[in-house]
């Protein structure tokens, strides 16, 4: 099974690819952190890590719409590893292609985007 769940800040505005063929990807970063103590001096640490995220199709177009620099969401996907030469080396990319997402902080609905609203609320 090829899984992975993150929960991050978007690191900069997605950028859209199209294909000639009609097809399309929204490319963007995603960054989380972890914390800890440091045992022996007592001081906090913290490390950051960028993922490499990729919507396709209709997802692009969602992401393209909603997820701004600075968003912090929660991503499923599938880690896609791809490799390539340069300079005579070669050399591994890792990318999380995303299947589903959704906000963790109230950023958007301060923005105006709709809320998600239960049966109970529909007034008919």
């Amino acid at each position: 099974m090829n899984k992975a769940f993150l929960i991050g800040r978007v690191g900069q505005n997605p950028e859209l690819k199209t294909f000639d063929g009609g097809g399309k990807v929204a490319n963007f970063t995603l960054a989380t952190s972890k914390s800890w103590k440091d045992k022996q001096t007592g001081e906090k640490k913290e490390k950051t890590t960028w993922h490499n995220v990729q919507a396709s199709g209709v997802k692009a177009d969602v992401v393209m719409g909603l997820i701004t620099k600075g968003s912090k969401i929660a991503i499923e996907g599938e880690i896609d590893n791809s490799s390539y030469e340069k300079n005579g080396e070669k050399r591994i990319f890792s990318r999380v292609n995303m299947l589903n997402f959704e906000f963790c902080d109230s950023k958007k609905k301060e923005e105006g985007a709709p809320q998600e609203t239960s049966n109970e609320e529909i007034p008919f």
